[in-house]
């Protein structure tokens, strides 16, 4: 602990502002912690109090007012200042800086349930100690003479605050037994206070407040009475914080926040040793008393469920019925909370389930609010499995159903929970998979006619159809399931088919009247700014703001791409709009959206070319990263929003790719001998121009230089570039940069550019690929392998590529005597070449030389079968592509690197034959003979193809001999085509 506690000071050492919070919270909470192990009360422990006190309020101090978990911060503090004044008597300024914390805790809807209930009973005890102070300083006689006391406020204050606590669910013992021990006295002096002043006899009753202090001080002996400190105390019950820091290891809530803006809030039980006993030996304590059996819990929930049916007499499942077809709202909040209280303790108490005690506490969950509706309905689907079809209540408990059943989204309303064809619809539209929509149907036969849940079950099969039209992106299979859904959403989904601005707007207007939800809301806000003209822009960017900030404090929402959307959404916004610091706003959302789920590449590609322009190295590093590890997922887009809207149930996107920090890109460089990443990357949405961000290996810098025009070097020279590369020359050695280049540049031989003295860049330097830093990242914990340990040669598997049969019969003659062929070949083969035959071999290979045709990013094998890249389930080592797959270089190279391999050697554009396959000898002849690793074997390949004098190896087969000297091999469109991307 006390290693800890050093550490956490020595972190604080430099920090200031926002910066400070979470190391003064995490030091506040190491502090509370030794605290509680020496023990509330004792002197040796009011040092670290103290100092938990002190960080606390620092750390609450800095926070936002806005701030999610300034409500758990200022509860814990006033807490803690509330032991200090009660249990070690502290000064009254103490207790006041805790009655300001606490109830700013209590305004607040984030605190913790435990924490929150905690804070009213220890507000309430300090409201009582305000009373009982000037009570004492009140003679008879004044009170008598008409002195009226100043805390009867306090008084009725406490007593609020504790049947607040007995009206709400159990959270401990400690918690309830203390706020039942207060009450009594906060009643007494409340009925007390308020007959005194009025200048007659006081109308209070001595004998009712002399229990009242009797029962307190019983309680006081029973929880083991009080530290020694607490003597001194003016409070009228001390011993009630030393009780409740004794309570169980849940009551004490970690804030946690992860950054400043904005802060964000995780409550982590953390377990502690059970204080030592009190000082002050306890008087012996009489055995408290037995619980409650099941039939007096029992039947204490069914009185209250009595009374709010009205009904004495009726059977209790009749009573259940009644009170759910009649609806929330219809009583008092505290009276449903006392009622769901009772249940609860029916169902804990009951020694064998009891189905009726399901379908009561169903009841009373559904009473109190939206939170609680998913319990509610589990326990009435609880209720279902125990009361027997013959049972009375068996008609009872299917007719409650449809109390449960929402008629406009029965996906997202709570008898989703309850009825298994609508859980496992929610649970299909959350994974955006297929719905049984027959499930549905057959389920809404089953039912009585008229009942409620068959037009909901009705209304869920049209939702599901259309869904599914949307995943399909069928204009006319949209329509026909849109006819079967009568709702405004639908008719958007059906102008969003059609591209009708004209519907989307009119079906906006329809919508609007039901925007309620940050999902209604986030739709609304795109369908008005999805039509190019006549958008409200002040009016779309308001509405999308709410929602996406509404969104952000969702759990579930914050999982979905329609978060993402929204954000993105807002931000385009911003940008169209264009007013005085829109750019900066536009940046912040675009931001925002980029921490999110259901990443799109070119959305998070775009974004980052707006940063790259405006000279923003570090957050266009965090786009780019994104953009090259995000997958764009299908059909994900406004129309499955408006599915969102219209259901309640969010697709959950795809999670957002994990992404390095500029310094472990740099460690990956190093460990990989590179000296630089450079990104380049579209700037403009026309793609004229681009931006270069360079990552430095040995400075860890991001350094921007944006709105280059692009040039194909192949075509013209750009004096760019020279300044971009020539940092990097060394001395007597070649050095390697990568580059991670974005659509359109990532088509340019970027090695064929112009430098210096008129030279190309791959003459100095060793070019490769990567498809950003997290690639990086992962190739440089690869291996690298000898080539010839176990090579796998694939050629000619459908019999239409003979050529390659003599240039892989070289290849293996000369380089790997003994590798693997597959398919056809002038010598024995090892299989046949079809995809099983190639997937077997693939997780061993140290070098797999594809002599095949290759169509997409799918390798053509024997049998006309077709081996999808991203199908290879596991590979090693480096894979050679044939010149055809040129275009799927970058998703066959996607595949087989995700799939293991260290690196993949292969062509940006079409060369012809012979061409390729000289330049793929020299690449054998440079990983094999001279040991090459793959980027500097491509590099030297490059140099050898460039070089007018170049020397032609005399073991080089004739043909090929022929090739070399008969064809300019320096003319850049073939050297520069040849690539390499990986380790």
């Amino acid at each position: 602990m006390d290693d800890r506690l050093t550490a956490l000071r020595d972190r604080l050492t430099g920090l200031s502002g926002a910066a400070r919070i979470q190391p003064l919270l995490e030091l506040g909470q190491a502090l509370a912690d030794r605290y509680w192990r020496t023990g509330p009360g004792r002197p040796a422990g009011r040092p670290d109090l103290d100092a938990a006190i002190e960080a606390c309020r620092e750390a609450h101090r800095l926070l936002d007012p806005a701030a999610a978990v300034r409500g758990n911060v200022a509860a814990n503090t006033g807490w803690l200042l509330g032991i200090r004044y009660t249990v070690h008597g502290s000064a009254q300024p103490d207790r006041e800086a805790a009655i300001t914390l606490l109830e700013e805790a209590l305004s607040s809807a984030t605190v913790a349930p435990v924490l929150a209930a905690m804070a009213r009973v220890v507000v309430a005890q300090l409201y009582l100690g305000r009373v009982v102070e000037e009570l004492r300083t009140l003679d008879a006689g004044r009170l008598m003479n008409g002195a009226r006391p100043t805390t009867g406020a306090d008084a009725d204050r406490a007593a609020a605050r504790l049947r607040e606590v007995l009206a709400g669910p159990a959270m401990n013992a400690e918690i309830t037994t203390a706020a039942e021990g207060m009450l009594p006295m906060a009643e007494a002096l409340e009925t007390m206070l308020a007959g005194l002043g009025g200048g007659g006899l006081p109308t209070f009753d001595l004998d009712r407040l002399a229990k009242a202090m009797a029962a307190a001080e019983k309680l006081r002996r029973g929880m083991g009475g009080v530290p020694p400190a607490a003597s001194s105390t003016t409070s009228p019950a001390p011993f009630l914080s030393a009780a409740i820091a004794a309570a169980d290891p849940l009551d004490y809530p970690v804030a946690v926040v992860r950054d400043a803006s904005p802060p964000k809030t995780a409550t982590v039980p953390r377990p502690r040793p059970a204080p030592p006993p009190s000082a002050t030996p306890s008087p012996a304590t009489p055995p408290p008393a037995a619980p409650a059996p099941a039939d007096a819990a029992r039947a204490a929930a069914r009185r209250r469920l009595s009374s709010l049916a009205g009904a004495a007499g009726a059977q209790p499942w009749e009573q259940a019925l009644s009170v759910l077809l009649a609806g929330p709202g219809e009583h008092p909040r505290a009276v449903v909370d006392a009622f769901a209280g009772a249940a609860a303790n029916a169902v804990d108490l009951a020694g064998e389930p009891d189905g009726v005690d399901h379908l009561v506490l169903a009841t009373a969950l559904y009473l109190r609010d939206d939170d609680d509706r998913d319990a509610a309905a589990e326990h009435l689907q609880r209720a279902a499995e125990l009361i027997p079809d013959g049972h009375p209540a068996a008609a009872a408990v299917t007719e409650a159903f449809g109390a449960f059943a929402d008629a406009d989204r029965p996906f997202a309303g709570p008898a989703a929970a309850a009825v298994p064809a609508l859980r496992r619809g929610r649970a299909a539209l959350r994974a955006n998979t297929s719905i049984d929509v027959g499930e549905m149907v057959r389920a809404a036969d089953a039912l009585p006619a008229g009942h409620r849940l068959r037009a909901a079950l009705a209304r869920a099969a049209g939702q599901a159809r259309l869904a599914a039209a949307v995943r399909t992106g069928d204009p006319a299979a949209i329509r026909a399931a849109a006819a079967e859904v009568p709702s405004p959403f639908a008719r958007a989904i059906v102008a969003l088919a059609d591209r009708d601005d004209a519907g989307l707007r009119a079906a906006a207007a329809a919508i609007a009247p039901e925007a309620g939800s940050p999902a209604v809301g986030a739709v609304l806000g795109a369908l008005r700014l999805h039509p190019e003209a006549d958008a409200d822009l002040d009016a779309v960017i308001a509405e999308l703001q709410a929602a996406a900030v509404a969104l952000d404090a969702a759990d579930e929402a914050a999982e979905s791409g329609l978060r993402t959307r929204t954000w993105r959404r807002l931000a385009a916004a911003y940008r169209r709009r264009g007013a005085a610091g829109d750019a900066g706003r536009a940046r912040a959302a675009a931001i925002a959206a980029l921490r999110g789920a259901d990443q799109d590449p070119a959305w998070a590609a775009r974004f980052a070319g707006w940063l790259l322009a405006d000279g923003r190295a570090e957050d266009a590093f965090a786009a780019l990263e994104v953009a090259a590890g995000a997958r764009a997922r299908p059909g994900a887009g406004l129309g499955e929003d408006v599915v969102a809207a219209m259901t309640g149930v969010a697709v959950a996107g795809a999670p957002r790719p994990e992404t390095p920090s500029a310094g472990e890109v740099a460690g990956a460089l190093r460990a990989m001998g590179a000296a630089a990443l450079v990104y380049v990357h579209p700037t403009d949405e026309a793609g004229r121009t681009v931006g270069v961000l360079c990552l430095d290996a040995t400075t860890e810098q991001l350094d921007v230089a944006a709105n280059v025009p692009v040039t194909d070097p192949l075509v013209a020279d750009d004096p760019t570039w020279p300044a971009i590369v020539e940092r990097w020359r060394e001395q007597g050695r070649r050095a390697r940069i990568l580059v991670a280049a974005g659509d359109g540049p990532a088509g340019i031989p970027l090695a064929a550019a112009r430098i210096a003295g008129g030279r190309r860049v791959a003459e100095e330097f060793d070019v490769s690929r990567v498809a950003g830093g997290a690639e990086a990242v992962r190739l440089s914990r690869r291996e690298l392998r000898p080539i010839a340990v176990e090579p796998v040669f694939v050629v000619n598997p459908r019999g239409d590529r003979e050529a390659d049969m003599i240039d892989v019969m070289v290849l293996r003659r000369m380089f790997y005597p003994r590798s693997v062929c597959l398919g056809l070949a002038l010598e024995p083969v090892d299989g046949a070449g079809r995809p099983a035959d190639l997937t077997a071999r693939l997780p061993k290979a140290s070098l797999v030389h594809l002599a095949c045709g290759v169509r997409g990013a799918a390798l053509e094998l024997a049998g006309d079968q077709e081996l999808p890249a991203a199908a290879i389930g596991a590979a090693s080592g480096l894979a050679i592509l044939p010149a055809t797959a040129h275009a799927g270089f970058t998703a066959i190279a996607d595949a087989l690197l995700a799939a293991g391999c260290t690196g993949v050697a292969g062509w940006l554009r079409p060369v012809d034959p012979p061409v390729a396959a000289l330049a793929q000898f020299m690449l054998h002849l440079a990983l094999v003979v001279e040991g090459s690793a793959p980027a500097t074997a491509v590099g030297a390949v490059q140099r050898w193809m460039i070089n007018p004098d170049r020397t032609v190896p005399p073991d080089l087969p004739a043909p090929l001999a022929a090739v070399a000297r008969g064809t300019d091999l320096t003319v850049p469109a073939l050297w520069a085509s040849l690539t390499y991307r990986g380790r």
